[in-house]
């Protein structure tokens, strides 16, 4: 059928589905985004919370969507102002899940909490986390010039933007990967 011009109607829903959770990572001025998050979220992020069973459908479906495109997204640093035990930083969820405690004084520390001079404080990081979950966080370079927010990227399209139209394209490449040519 792509022959033809017709596209998967379900890779184009999950892409223009993708769309929504997007905005609900990055548009937190928008008031959609604000009704939904008070509703369902309630200070928790879409990329970290899960479906109760009374949710709506359209709500059931962005988590759907958002499971199935979640690896995909990345936390693009820049002036570290992301809460490093609360934000989904490293992609690999939330840092206070993978810590036996953290002190409540803690609790409120951003992610250049942890940055000296442009390079990790492995020292402070020490204190706080496993040393695997350290290996992870050097892995990721400290910005030298520090600008805007931390935003959240899409990492399939080299400019980290998200779009329909890159995400139905990746979907239909990871569907091209899973089947089996005869």
């Amino acid at each position: 059928m792509a022959g033809l011009g017709v596209k998967d109607a379900r890779c184009m829903n999950i892409a223009l589905l993708g769309k929504l959770v997007c905005h609900l990572v990055n548009s937190l001025h928008k008031l959609w985004v604000q009704i939904l998050n008070a509703k369902y979220l309630q200070s928790a992020s879409i990329l970290t919370t899960t479906t109760p069973t009374s949710s709506s459908y359209i709500w059931r479906s962005i988590i759907k969507v958002k499971d199935a495109l979640l690896n995909q997204f990345q936390l693009r640093l820049g002036d570290g102002s992301s809460s490093f035990w609360l934000s989904n930083w490293l992609g690999t969820g939330n840092l206070y899940q993978q810590v036996p405690y953290v002190h409540i004084i803690d609790s409120n520390l951003v992610i250049a909490n942890f940055w000296n001079h442009n390079t990790w404080n492995t020292q402070l990081l020490r204190r706080f986390i496993p040393k695997s979950c350290i290996q992870q966080i050097e892995m990721i370079n400290v910005p030298q010039c520090p600008q805007g927010v931390d935003v959240i990227c899409w990492k399939p399209d080299p400019t980290g933007l998200y779009s329909s139209k890159s995400a139905y394209r990746w979907l239909n490449q990871i569907n091209d990967n899973h089947s089996n040519p005869i």
